[in-house]
């Protein structure tokens, strides 16, 4: 019999260990991964950001689908915030935009993301992009209105998203 709870002692023992190994695990690796797409990493004064961001499971990468707060921000060279947002993901995607004041200060800016339980771990575990926004030049005439007739119903405006047209070589654009 001594034996036997010898035995029962060890295999209760050898299953706390493992639930300790598993539950230590889990704390290390957070279950949350953000990613934000944007629509340009340049922008101008006047400019508008927009963007889409998904919320996944770090382990499946399945779109997390319980609404959850996602905070986003602009940070500049110092770290500080100097445009916020708050917004409601619903299925694991939310999409948003911030409009550049004309006032803005050029420079390079870090668009940071996150959640309530992503910022209780390294600030490694936030989504971060660095974007560019510069002056706009004076001979550019940054979408001026033009008048408006009666029987216009629609304008149209192609913006590409980015990429390169190669000079002297066929290029393909799509839209």
């Amino acid at each position: 019999q001594l034996l036997i709870i010898l035995f029962l002692v060890i295999a209760i023992c050898a299953q706390g260990q493992d639930a300790q190994t598993k539950m230590a695990s889990f704390t290390k690796i957070p279950s949350e991964k953000i990613y934000v797409h944007t629509d340009n990493e340049q922008y101008f004064q006047g400019d508008t950001i927009w963007y889409k961001v998904y919320l996944t499971d770090s382990r499946s990468g399945k779109l997390i689908p319980q609404p959850e707060n996602i905070y986003i921000q602009i940070l500049d060279a110092a770290g500080s915030p100097v445009l916020n947002s708050l917004l409601l993901s619903s299925g694991g995607q939310v999409a948003g935009r911030f409009v550049i004041p004309e006032n803005f200060r050029p420079g390079n800016y870090l668009l940071q993301a996150y959640t309530n339980y992503s910022f209780n771990f390294s600030p490694g575990n936030a989504f971060y992009r660095q974007i560019s926004i510069s002056k706009v030049s004076a001979n550019i005439t940054n979408g001026a209105e033009k008048p408006r007739t009666e029987n216009m119903i629609a304008e149209v405006t192609f913006m590409p998203e980015g990429g390169l047209l190669l000079e002297n070589v066929t290029n393909l654009v799509a839209f």
